[in-house]
């Protein structure tokens, strides 16, 4: 370090910047000295989960796609259009989730604050009466920081008093796209991001293709749902590199069909089926911490279609768009790049 030539910076756009290290790259733009952290006062913490109940396997196959349908579309309003079922907003920004979904048996979960999952199971008692399924709540940490702090003492591996850090430390195959030779298909184990607009305004016919793909088809993952949406638009400065599509999404989801995925973008576009979409400026389309590097990108001419992973490298080069461009979408990539094009020409930075 005494090596080190420390000068004052000239000429840098420090706001463009802060910019792109929240969320740009990693160290693509320099090395970060100093962190400061503000801390927020800590509300109740809740636990709530939805399980099925020994009455759900007496249920007929008719009641148990009003109860699906019922759920998707519960699942969707309290927290899109919480108004429509007596929810307020900030109750339902108040509950999140990394673990929702559309299946009510398979234990979909939120982790609420401000006592909002009482309103949650109540919201759902009022909008459909069933003995099926049954929401619990558990309140029994004041925070989110005591319910890691109790986790990890279940690992003899972290120190008394320490929260717990999951996923361990490593490089995980959690997602994949990849050619089965057994079925002669291409499956997507990959996030699909949804657009809010998408949900509220189309929300009969989101209900129908999210039960369809989910329970009659099952190329939609039941759970494991990443929630978004909410105050993310504007919780922050705004200051950060997340791709339109992100910042105004609803959460992410998985869809495993190529086919399925199409179908999700021809509404997200307002084309229709077999009608190409490709506009001027792509808004982006996945979440660069929940990918692989196989992910389907959208092709060049035809936003609607992925990218196919048996074609070869160039052929793919020339005509899916890049992964940095799926990320960060084209108007935000180009900002990025000039933006590293000035504070690091020489490249140090990679």
């Amino acid at each position: 370090e005494d090596l080190w030539d420390w000068q004052e910076c000239e000429d840098i756009d420090f706001a463009g910047l802060w910019y792109a290290v929240r969320g740009g790259g990693g160290g693509t733009y320099g090395v970060i000295t100093s962190i400061y952290y503000q801390l927020h006062h800590f509300t109740k913490y809740e636990s709530v989960v939805c399980l099925p109940t020994e009455n759900f396997t007496s249920q007929s196959a008719e009641e148990l796609e009003e109860l699906g349908k019922k759920w998707i579309e519960f699942f969707l309003r309290f927290l899109y259009l919480p108004e429509s079922i007596g929810v307020t907003e900030f109750a339902s920004n108040s509950c999140g989730s990394p673990n929702g979904g559309f299946n009510p048996a398979t234990g979909p979960s939120f982790v609420c604050n401000n006592n909002a999952g009482g309103i949650l199971k109540g919201a759902w008692e009022r909008f459909y009466s069933t003995d099926a399924v049954d929401i619990s709540i558990d309140g029994s940490w004041p925070s989110y920081a005591h319910h890691s702090v109790f986790f990890g003492g279940t690992s003899s591996n972290i120190p008394e008093g320490r929260a717990y850090d999951g996923p361990q430390p490593g490089i995980y195959s959690s997602f994949d796209t990849f050619f089965d030779a057994s079925t002669q298909d291409v499956v997507a184990d990959e996030y699909m991001v949804f657009p809010t607009d998408t949900i509220v305004n189309k929300l009969d016919l989101m209900i129908e293709m999210f039960y369809e793909c989910v329970f009659i088809h099952e190329t939609c993952a039941p759970g494991g749902m990443y929630l978004l949406g909410g105050n993310i638009a504007s919780a922050d400065d705004g200051m950060n590199a997340l791709s339109t599509s992100r910042r105004h999404s609803a959460f992410k989801f998985a869809v495993y069909s190529l086919e399925w995925r199409t179908k999700f973008k021809q509404i997200f576009y307002g084309v229709e089926s077999g009608k190409p979409f490709a506009g001027k400026s792509f808004p982006g389309e996945l979440c660069h911490n929940h990918v692989s590097p196989n992910f389907p990108t959208a092709l060049k001419d035809d936003w609607t279609q992925g990218c196919d992973p048996r074609w070869s490298e160039e052929m793919r080069k020339e005509k899916c768009l890049s992964f940095h461009e799926a990320a960060w979408g084209t108007e935000g990539l180009m900002k990025l790049q000039g933006i590293h094009a000035a504070v690091d020409p020489d490249n140090l930075f990679n």
